[in-house]
This record gives structure tokens, C-alpha cells and sequence, in this order.
């Protein structure tokens, strides 16, 4: 490393060393809305990534995708300073050189290139701050609740569908009682207390345990699974395996999880990002007619989270007023529409990684 590249190196280190503990996540995600504001709307890029470097430099903790976003964004902006010190806040909430690889527009551009040596120098200073925070009782709990309901969620060759619905349907309020239990113990089981998705994480925290995959090679000749349930996309930046045991526990018993309260309670703890809850409230509606959802959009039941991939063009997603979708997103802390579109015209333009999170649903 050149010393040039070493001292500021260095004084990144420093930057990041004295970030406060700050734990109210309302202001979190209304200081990341702002960044997006100024950037996306606005077209304001050095107030834009200042705001997003003030709100990272005062959590320990924050959302990966979140440090994605910006990163791409002071790539964009060729701020290499700016570059560097949310490259190391990345690596110290779960990022890893190899999940670069896979994003093209970063693994192309000549900033990081150039400082490709020391986001690895990153990487190894702050994995083990990293490591440690993981609440790995929660994370082998929530792996055990997700792995076993995959395995018995399918239809047994001989297997009625009534005798199928009333096995499944006991499994699955069991599972949900155990989730329920693993909530209150230890909070969402999301990023902040497991950490994102990482297929040998387990072997990695020497933890004896098996990791996702590790599932599947054991029970694949016992169940109907495939491979492909028991894997996740390291790029979406997220830890997303209570949202298949909460949506089988919809489908068959209820989609009324929690109250309003409570949801709150833990976006404000930063334990669930408020994107992922809308999808997950959304999911009901996967089937549903336009006159459905805008009956639960005026309810403030819908937050306009499916498809999340397509947020322009996707109109029946978007069926019910901007003001009134707008309305819930205010309550539990998403992005405004208009910064959500803003955002996606911006990022489809220039090539960058839009969404992030189970489905496409961190925009």
C-alpha cells in the first residue's frame, strides 16, 4: 500500500473507531430518506452522501444495502473519500470482498480498482467486530425453524390433500409459536441480530451447526426439497428466512402476525427494515384483483411493495393514490414514492444496483 493510500487508510480506521451507538432507527431511516431525497430528487450528490455519512458514522449497526446504495452512489460521483469510508462501514456490517465480484457496475469502475487492496485490508480488520454481533443462538434457532419447515411444507407422495392441510396446518402454528418465542427472546431475526445471509457462516463462526445448504444434503433423500430452498443470494444484502415461515403461516392460518405496536417497536430497535415488513404485509395480496388492494390501501394495509422489482412501470402495484400509499410508508418509515421512482429512474440509467432484500423489496 502506498502511503498515501495507508495514511488515509488509516484516518478511515479513525473515522469509523468513534461512531456513537446511537439506537433510535426512526431517525436512521428518516436521515437514509433524506440522503435519497437530496440525491435522487434533488440531484444534490455531495449533501446527499454527507447525510448518508453522518447517519452511518453515528450506528454501529446499519443496513447493509443501504451502504450498497451509497457506495455506488460516491462511485457515480467519483468521490473517492467518500467511497472509502462507506466501504469501511460496509465491511464492519457483513460485507465481504467476494459479494464485490458480483456487482458489476462497483467491480468495473477504476475507483474501486484502485482501492480493491484496501477494502480487503478492511474486510480483515473488521470481521471480527462484525462476527461478534451476531446473536448466534438466534441465528442457530431461526436457521433450525426455517430449515424443518422447508422439509415438511410439501405434500407427501401418499399423502391426501385434507390429511396434508391438517398435518401441515398444526406444523406450521407450532413453527410460528417457536418464531414467536425466538422474537421475544432475542428481537427480529433479521440483519441486526443475525447478521446477513452467508451461505458458510456457520463454519466461519465455528459454531456446530450446519449451515442452509448442509440441510438440504442431509434430507434430500428423505423429502421433497430441492437445493434451491435452502439457498440465498449473498447480494441481497439481507437476512430474509422469517419471511417464507410467516408467509406459510399466512397462507394457511393468518396473516395477522403482530399489531402495528409491535412492528414499530422493532423498526425503531433497527431489528426489521421497514421495506421488508411492507413486503411482507403485501404477500397477502400477491393474487389479489386491483379493487382489493386499494380497499386495503385505503385501510392503510398496503404499502405498494409487489412487485418491488418493477416500482415505474408496474402500475397495479401502484393502483391505489400515491397520497394514500404514502400515508402508511410515512407511518412505518419507507421512502415516499416519489423518492422510491426517483431512485429507480436514476439507478436503471446509469446501470446501478437497484434493489436489494427478499424479492427485490429494499429499494
Amino acid at each position: 500500500m502506498q502511503p498515501y493510500y495507508h495514511f488515509l487508510f488509516m484516518m478511515l480506521l479513525g473515522f469509523s473507531a468513534h461512531s456513537s451507538s446511537a439506537q433510535n432507527y426512526f431517525e436512521y431511516h428518516t436521515n437514509i430518506i433524506k440522503a435519497e431525497q437530496q440525491i435522487f430528487v434533488e440531484e444534490h450528490f455531495n449533501e446527499g452522501l454527507e447525510t448518508y455519512l453522518n447517519t452511518f458514522n453515528r450506528y454501529d449497526f446499519v443496513f447493509l444495502n443501504d451502504c450498497m446504495t451509497a457506495l455506488q452512489i460516491a462511485l457515480h460521483a467519483e468521490d473517492e473519500n467518500a467511497f472509502l469510508k462507506i466501504a469501511n462501514k460496509a465491511t464492519q456490517n457483513g460485507l465481504m470482498p467476494r459479494h464485490l465480484l458480483k456487482m458489476a457496475y462497483i467491480n468495473k469502475h477504476p475507483i474501486y480498482q484502485k482501492y480493491k487492496d484496501s477494502i480487503i485490508s478492511m474486510y480483515k480488520i473488521n470481521r471480527t467486530h462484525y462476527l461478534k454481533r451476531i446473536d448466534t443462538a438466534a441465528l442457530k434457532k431461526m436457521y433450525h425453524l426455517y430449515a424443518m419447515d422447508q422439509l415438511v411444507k410439501n405434500r407427501g407422495q401418499n399423502e391426501s390433500n385434507a390429511d396434508y392441510n391438517s398435518r401441515y396446518s398444526q406444523q406450521i402454528k407450532e413453527t410460528f409459536k417457536n418464531f414467536q418465542a425466538l422474537t421475544h427472546q432475542h428481537g427480529w431475526p433479521s440483519d441486526k441480530v443475525m447478521g446477513i445471509y452467508q451461505s458458510d457462516i456457520m463454519k466461519e463462526l465455528q459454531i456446530a451447526q450446519p449451515d442452509m445448504i448442509d440441510y438440504y444434503y442431509k434430507y434430500k433423500d428423505q423429502y421433497n426439497i430441492r437445493e434451491g430452498q435452502f439457498q440465498e443470494d449473498e447480494t441481497d444484502f439481507c437476512q430474509s428466512f422469517f419471511w417464507a415461515v410467516l408467509a406459510h403461516y399466512g397462507h394457511h392460518i393468518s396473516y395477522q402476525y403482530y399489531n402495528d405496536d409491535f412492528y414499530l417497536e422493532q423498526i425503531k430497535k433497527g431489528n426489521i427494515h421497514p421495506d421488508d415488513l411492507g413486503y411482507l404485509i403485501d404477500f397477502k395480496h400477491w393474487n389479489s384483483n386491483k379493487e382489493t388492494i386499494l380497499a386495503a390501501a385505503n385501510k392503510g394495509e398496503f404499502f405498494g411493495k409487489l412487485p418491488a422489482s418493477t416500482p415505474i412501470t408496474d402500475v397495479r402495484y401502484y393502483i391505489a393514490p400515491t397520497n394514500t400509499l404514502n400515508a402508511v410508508h410515512q407511518k412505518f418509515y419507507l421512502a415516499p414514492l416519489e423518492v422510491e421512482m426517483a431512485k429507480a429512474r436514476f439507478m436503471k440509467k446509469y446501470g446501478l444496483q437497484l434493489t436489494f432484500g427478499n424479492g427485490g423489496s429494499r429499494i
